[in-house]
């Protein structure tokens, strides 16, 4: 029996830079390419991408994130209200808390 196999690949690159003991930035180069539509229900889906962010510490346990990312994909595979268009722009926030020492 012949194993067949069907590829998908995300390679990503980040730089961070931290200012102080409260405050990281960084930046992350991405690129998706899933020609079948593996995991993006989207024959020949292939996009880059790139983002920006800000995290502030408080305290050790709790991180606060800002993040800008733009993609920008093959076609119009990005739905608007307007029309598909082959650019998608999303700023989001967020906070992570670790409620363990042990990891």
């Amino acid at each position: 029996m012949k194993q067949t196999y069907a590829l998908w690949l995300s390679p990503v690159i980040i730089g961070q830079f931290t200012i102080n003991n409260k405050w990281k930035t960084a930046i992350r180069g991405e690129y998706y390419h899933d020609e079948i539509g593996i995991i993006i229900p989207i024959n020949g889906f292939r996009t880059t991408g790139i983002s920006l962010n800000f995290d502030y510490s408080p305290v050790q346990t709790i991180i606060c994130r800002l993040e800008g990312r733009w993609l920008n994909g093959k076609g119009g595979i990005f739905e608007t209200n307007i029309a598909p268009t082959s650019n998608n722009f999303i700023i989001g926030i967020s906070i992570a808390v670790r409620f363990s020492e042990a990891l």
